[in-house]
């Protein structure tokens, strides 16, 4: 079960100063373009349907989310700094994994070798625009085989965990998290340095691998943020600026993360938080908007992008954070969000709830 008393970060809650900036967004319907790209509108066979997997109370923040190879989901909170499990199904009850010590809350998660997790853990002040520069740290969570029950999510598992690396000095903001298959190394972004540090899981050793004006808070930006989501892709890395509204891509070294070609403009006009990729497409999550952008990365500067869910002024994805594809046969065709119950940006102005785990079926 959740801790019952799960600390807040007040101004975290409310108090983002991100709705002056997204009120002037335009409320874009399901299989509407995007204003700025080239676009094709979706047919609605296209949309998925989506089907609440669990719910949790007003204030708690959904930050981002993992998948186990038995399928059920992982869960980092940002208004406390916990850990959670619960099974891909409708009803699902969350287990409590860990709660992370002298901490605030959890960011980024990416598994780096089987049920093997990496996770980014920072301390807040006031706000997530009071991000405490030098706080930020990786840790690592190796769970056991456990099996995978409907409704349920069974006996806890056995865990252990340890602190990688940290607090980092340099680091101003981690938020993202990805592995560089077949490699001990996760890339983290920055997002307010606008930079993306390289961690070897193993050692400890980390280095800034990457920091390009591409990546940089712009200036209007309401928040000081800039890079934020981080996905590999072979030899390519993609990555969402916030404000920016953009999505880039670049290649690097599949061994050390290292940049070897050109920064190129995938697609502008996207609002992006975390996102996932599949097939030909970013699945972006467009956390004060409340949206899901499908968008075409095999394009340079001109990736087509359809919204597939959620609605500006709808509670469906109210402030939907992050994303991650099911695994095995029954769970490979969707997609699961979290949000933050539009704690960024309350929906039409003043509605917010507890974060949620959703369930976007494709086909």
């Amino acid at each position: 079960m959740l801790l019952t008393t799960m600390k807040t970060i007040s101004a975290l809650l409310f108090s983002l100063t991100i709705l002056p900036y997204t009120t002037a967004l335009p409320n874009i319907p399901q299989g509407q373009p995007q204003k700025h790209n080239l676009v094709r509108s979706a047919a609605p066979s296209a949309l998925p349907s989506l089907t609440t997997i669990t719910q949790f109370p007003l204030g708690t923040w959904i930050e981002n989310i993992a998948v186990r190879r038995n399928g059920n989901l992982l869960l980092t909170l940002l208004n406390t700094p916990e850990l959670l499990e619960t099974p891909p199904y409708p009803g699902s009850t969350p287990t409590l994994i860990h709660s992370f010590p002298d901490t605030d809350g959890l960011l980024g998660i990416a598994e780096t070798s089987p049920d093997t997790f990496a996770i980014i853990s920072g301390d807040f002040e006031g706000s997530i625009t009071g991000a405490v520069p030098g706080t930020f740290k990786i840790w690592s969570v190796k769970l056991n085989r456990s099996p995978k029950v409907k409704g349920s999510s069974g006996t806890k598992p056995k865990i252990e965990v340890k602190l990688i690396v940290g607090p980092i000095p340099e680091a101003l903001f981690l938020d993202g998290l990805e592995h560089l298959p077949g490699t001990n190394i996760v890339l983290a972004s920055d997002t307010a340095a606008g930079a993306v540090f390289a961690i070897n899981v193993v050692t400890g050793n980390y280095s800034i691998v990457m920091n390009d004006a591409s990546m940089k808070p712009i200036p209007s930006a309401a928040v000081p943020i800039g890079i934020n989501g981080i996905r590999v892709r072979g030899d390519t890395v993609f990555y969402t600026n916030t404000f920016a509204q953009t999505l880039w891509k670049v290649r690097i070294n599949p061994s050390t993360g290292t940049p070897k070609g050109e920064y190129e403009l995938v697609a502008q006009g996207v609002l992006g938080d975390d996102f996932a990729l599949k097939g030909g497409y970013a699945y972006v999550c467009g956390n004060p908007i409340n949206v899901v952008t499908k968008v075409d990365v095999q394009e340079k500067g001109e990736g087509e992008s359809v919204v597939v869910a959620g609605n500006l002024n709808s509670t469906a994805l109210a402030g939907v954070a992050g994303a991650a594809w099911g695994r095995g046969r029954e769970g490979r065709e969707t997609l699961f969000g979290v949000t933050t119950g539009g704690l960024a940006r309350p929906v039409n102005g003043t509605v917010v709830e507890g974060g949620k785990v959703v369930g976007l079926r494709f086909g």
